[in-house]
């Protein structure tokens, strides 16, 4: 009983199309570069959509991508909304802190993690090693551009493509698809909110070590073995209090609706960006009461308390970066036997599924709800 857009949480997981005829006996062949004018600042979950759609571009081209590092392209509103101490920062740090971004061939990663130094905004590049040069400032080239990196590569040329428009704003994707898919019959997958036969997949973008690592120990505090034994509730506040009423009555309607009673682990973990302890508290409160279809009872767990009190014990100061404490809560979403979310993808209850009469995004925001929260993610840890 999965939410079905899990990757608004980052877990970015597609299979390789059986159009993609092309294969590259190395990566070594060009550099596609998206640069921090293209990127902006935005969350993790954003940033691994952009990640994976270059991705599949570079690896389409039988070469190796250049993102902006996370001290770049990672906005701090989502790091406890602290911009001037250093120690709450994600300076100097790769993406494989928190995201795996690996090839489907060989199972290599497709980022290059070290042409980027610190926060600098341009990467360590020299054009002079390339020979051909492709600039893309204008949405009108970009398939074009697309296009004559697919002849270098095929004629052996080494190539840079130097990429400078907004990826969500820019980005050309159904005119892009038309004319590579016209010329060569298939085109890299650079838009996630559709599937065609021929886009193709190269690529996976999904949680790193480190994250995966401290949701493990989380769950073994807890005395869960896998993963699936679990049950996780993710209630987006935030930025969707506009959209969705998510008052008490209104998830517990919700998850009376959705079969929440039925589901056969006693274990349900509560993953959220509210900060309001009382909310939280009334949440674990409200599942606990609520009854079973075989009649035992609930064991509920606030789990972002757990996950910041395991990200301390084990690594530190790496606590005051809520990406990490952020990616291991969107990894056990992914995975969870059983997940719940009170939100819709872009807040639309129609694509709520066979539960959008009764999801809160279905019904008008709570009275006295109507400002986003501009507060840190992760509650204060409980003593």
């Amino acid at each position: 009983m999965r939410s079905g857009y899990g990757l608004a949480f980052l877990l970015l997981r597609h299979g390789l199309s059986s159009t993609c005829p092309r294969s590259c006996e190395n990566f070594e062949q060009g550099i596609v570069v998206m640069d921090h004018h293209a990127s902006a600042q935005a969350g993790l979950g954003d940033r691994a959509f952009g990640l994976s759609s270059l991705g599949n571009l570079a690896t389409s081209l039988c070469a190796k991508a250049v993102y902006p590092p996370p001290g770049v392209s990672l906005t701090m509103t989502h790091n406890y909304n602290n911009y001037d101490s250093k120690p709450h920062r994600v300076e100097g740090a790769k993406w494989e802190r928190y995201l795996q971004t690996r090839r489907y061939k060989d199972k290599g990663d497709f980022l290059l993690q070290d042409v980027y130094p610190g926060d600098v905004k341009e990467p360590l590049l020299h054009y002079y090693n390339f020979d051909v040069v492709l600039w893309t400032h204008k949405r009108d080239t970009f398939a074009d551009d697309y296009l004559k990196a697919y002849t270098a590569s095929m004629e052996g040329s080494r190539f840079i493509w130097w990429i400078s428009i907004h990826y969500w704003r820019e980005w050309p994707r159904g005119a892009f698809d038309r004319e590579v898919v016209t010329k060569l019959g298939h085109s890299p997958k650079i838009d996630f909110y559709i599937n065609r036969l021929e886009h193709c997949s190269y690529v996976s973008v999904t949680t790193g070590l480190l994250p995966m690592e401290i949701a493990t120990a989380v769950l073994d505090s807890i005395g869960v073995k896998d993963i699936r034994d679990v049950a996780v509730l993710h209630i987006r506040r935030g930025d969707m209090l506009k959209a969705c009423n998510t008052s008490i009555p209104f998830v517990f309607t919700y998850l009376s609706c959705s079969g929440f009673a039925n589901v056969e682990t006693r274990d349900v973990i509560l993953l959220s960006d509210e900060v309001d302890t009382d909310y939280r508290d009334s949440v674990v409160d409200m599942i606990t009461k609520m009854p079973r279809a075989d009649g035992r009872t609930w064991k509920v767990y606030d789990g972002d308390a757990l996950i910041l009190q395991k990200t301390r014990e084990m690594h530190g100061a790496m606590a005051d970066d809520n990406y990490v404490v952020y990616a291991a809560g969107a990894y056990m979403i992914g995975d969870a036997g059983h997940s719940f979310a009170t939100r819709c993808p872009k807040g639309k209850a129609p694509q709520c599924g066979e539960h959008r009469r009764c999801h809160p995004c279905a019904h008008p925001a709570e009275p006295g709800h109507a400002k986003t929260i501009t507060t840190p993610m992760i509650p204060p840890t409980r003593d």
